[in-house]
């Protein structure tokens, strides 16, 4: 199983266990989106994923979510190199991923 689809089956679990569908978790993030567009200090709209992300670690609360939103981004603009020093994707972090183990899932 490669990672796209752990990930689609560990979100099928969470969207189950909070008993929300694709097309719920669809219009709360087309509600964020709409808001993001108002908010004129934040530097980007992240991705659905993203935003996705950020719900499910909100509880699919629409108001915790846009505050942690909020949050990331103005921490993010005033604090930059917190953030361009840990980039989960740079050769530095790759490094990192591959000498460390992991537990197996359970």
């Amino acid at each position: 199983m490669d990672t796209n689809e752990l990930l689609q089956v560990d979100k099928d679990l969470i969207r189950k266990e909070w008993g929300k569908t694709k097309n719920d978790i669809i219009k709360d993030i087309l509600i964020i989106r709409e808001w993001l567009k108002t908010q004129k200090h934040l530097p980007e709209i992240p991705s659905d994923n993203a935003i996705e992300f950020f719900l499910t670690n909100c509880k699919f609360s629409i108001e915790k979510t846009k505050q942690n939103l909020d949050m990331y981004y103005t921490v993010q603009n005033l604090i930059p190199d917190l953030y361009q020093k840990c980039n989960p994707c740079s050769p530095d972090m790759e490094t990192a991923y591959q000498l460390t183990s992991f537990p197996a899932v359970s």
